[in-house]
């Protein structure tokens, strides 16, 4: 697994728990510096949404986050994210 970044950035940092749980991102600081929208696609969580819930915890509430899944994990990431209204697109599910 990789769980490290493949590049070095000055403001990279790491969303989430350590392991699969949690990604990098770079210039998170500017988000919140700015107006605190920003737009999120998150491929593949699995039903582990700790990065979703640590972006709208530690980066911006104001986030819009789109899951894009081949389970439906809407109950799941809606529980841990408190966010009733994430938008979940299941892939590939019939």
């Amino acid at each position: 697994m990789h769980y490290e970044p493949e590049f070095s950035y000055q403001f990279e940092a790491r969303v989430g728990l350590k392991g699969d749980g949690g990604k990098w991102i770079c210039d998170a600081h500017r988000i919140s510096r700015d107006s605190g929208k920003c737009l999120v696609y998150s491929v593949g969580s699995t039903g582990e949404a700790a990065f979703e819930a640590a972006i709208l915890k530690d980066i911006s509430n104001k986030c819009e986050i789109h899951v894009f899944d081949f389970g439906d994990y809407k109950d799941t990431v809606a529980k841990q994210t408190g966010q009733k209204q994430m938008c979940i697109i299941i892939v590939g599910h019939l």
